[in-house]
């Protein structure tokens, strides 16, 4: 009697600084912001980890922010895995380990956990790319304490877009690509009917933020809000 979906998942987010750049073009694209990573925030259904917020004013660079990014998904996967195999699956390893002498490939199901973004693949794994976060997830994490069998890490692109990554410890999945095409945040909030601690639905609602304005990591030690013309997106003409 145990459950035959995996059990455990992490999401994330992320959020970056709009720096200005002034006449760089590629063919007839011209580029007018570096989307350089501000912040990043991790939720799951772990006990425990819950919820993590990792921002570039403690880490210092962005890769010090990607290093601390594997270093929290690590961390939750080494619970979420401690208390499958010692609780949740337990019955089900020592009976295959009894009938087979074998539970590598239900090990190897159970030592992959997935973590999950919302359109991860066209935004920010790309926008993460060039600080490195490629090269560490492809990297033998160091610390780990669950041994893996091992497995030859892969990356699934469509174009531009990161369909899925995985090392075998971790494995990067896009909810987007799993819904109706042209479905938003806020309409896929709205017709998951989520429920929590966010109780209306204005609440729970993606809200306003001053992307453009937000172009150095030094103004969020501003103490009042900007003013409203600095929400105005340049990309959106609203």
């Amino acid at each position: 009697n145990v459950p035959f979906n995996y059990p455990y998942f992490i999401t994330w987010d992320i959020e970056c600084i709009l720096s200005k750049v002034t006449g760089e073009m590629a063919g007839a694209t011209q580029y007018i912001n570096e989307h350089i990573p501000l912040s990043i925030s991790i939720a799951s259904n772990i006990s425990g980890c819950e919820i993590k917020h990792l921002s570039l004013r403690t880490c210092g660079t962005p890769q010090q922010l990607i290093k601390e990014l594997f270093n929290e998904l690590y961390r939750m996967r080494e619970i979420a895995i401690k208390d499958m195999k010692e609780n949740i699956y337990k019955p089900l390893i020592d009976k295959l380990l009894k009938e087979t002498n074998d539970s590598n490939k239900f090990n190897t199901w159970i030592n992959e956990i997935p973590v999950i973004g919302f359109n991860t693949s066209s935004y920010d794994i790309p926008a993460l790319r060039a600080y490195g976060f490629i090269d560490i997830l492809l990297k033998q994490p160091i610390g780990v304490i669950t041994p893996v069998p091992p497995i030859k890490p892969f990356i699934v692109k469509k174009g531009g877009k990161y369909i899925s990554l995985s090392n075998g410890y971790l494995k990067f999945l896009d909810y987007i690509l799993y819904i109706g095409p042209g479905t938003d945040l806020n309409n896929f909030i709205k017709e998951s009917n989520i429920t929590g601690e966010l109780n209306t639905q204005q609440q729970r609602l993606k809200g306003f933020f001053p992307y453009e304005y937000i172009d150095d990591v030094n103004k969020l030690n501003e103490n009042k809000l900007p003013p409203k013309e600095a929400f105005y997106s340049t990309l959106k003409g609203q």
